[in-house]
């Protein structure tokens, strides 16, 4: 027992020196204010995107570029991805593997 005191007072030491207490702070108010606007952080959105069968983007919805509607998904970081919720049916019973 006594080791280990040892290693978390060592551990301990390390963050201070780190600036830890003031880190830890920090990281909690960043932490509480993402939190507390998540819609300004991620959002949900729908996009049309019109495409040709080869993928190209096109201006005008013909019988060769349909709209699509894609649901993408967005941060303030700028990334954005395309999602697609699915859902795989199954016959009813429980199955256990074993």
């Amino acid at each position: 027992m006594v080791g280990l005191e040892e290693k978390l007072a060592g551990i301990e030491q390390q963050l201070l020196g780190l600036g830890g207490d003031d880190n830890l702070e920090v990281y909690l108010e960043l932490v509480i204010d993402v939190l507390s606007r998540p819609e300004e952080h991620l959002w949900y959105r729908k996009e049309n995107v019109i495409a040709d069968g080869m993928g190209i983007k096109r201006n005008e919805v013909t019988s060769e570029a349909p709209a699509v509607t894609l649901e993408t998904i967005g941060n303030d970081l700028g990334l954005n991805l395309v999602v697609s919720l699915v859902a795989i049916p199954g016959d009813g019973r429980n199955r256990q593997v074993g």
